[in-house]
């Protein structure tokens, strides 16, 4: 297995806006969510309404909503306070562009996580590290 891992919540797609949609469309072709042919496990899932694979299933909820079992990941707070791991898995390698993060924010922002390290298999050290601010929308 290839595998790609870290403290994520939430792996997107990227998103064009504005006029920049029909000029991009024309330039060139979005490339795919690798995110969504991932197998995803995690270190804590809170159940089974709240499953690590949902974090990479391509559905993003609203903010504020209160809906997002079956939609979204999250961890046990009462065993992973200060964050769990989140390993994507692939059967043949795959070259990463770009992470996009979108925090679960369906019932709070601040359940959104705030660091983050990726790993790469095969990589002696942290690919990339980020922190990400608590709120709605994609980050990257």
């Amino acid at each position: 297995m290839n595998a790609i891992s870290g403290t994520l919540c939430r792996v997107g797609t990227a998103t064009l806006l504005g006029s920049l949609v029909s000029m991009a469309a024309a330039a060139f072709t979005l490339p795919p969510n690798l995110a969504l042919s991932a197998r995803a496990r995690a270190t804590s899932e809170y159940s089974a309404e709240h499953r690590a694979q949902f974090a990479v299933d391509g559905k993003i909820q609203g903010a504020g909503l209160r809906d997002d079992a079956g939609k979204a990941w999250c961890v046990r707070g009462d065993t992973h306070r200060n964050g769990a791991d989140l390993t994507l898995e692939w059967t043949n390698a795959v070259t990463v562009g770009e992470v996009v993060y979108y925090g679960r924010t369906a019932w709070f922002a601040e359940e959104c996580w705030k660091d983050c390290e990726l790993l790469a298999e095969g990589a002696p050290a942290t690919v990339a590290r980020s922190t990400f601010r608590m709120g709605h929308g994609p980050q990257r």
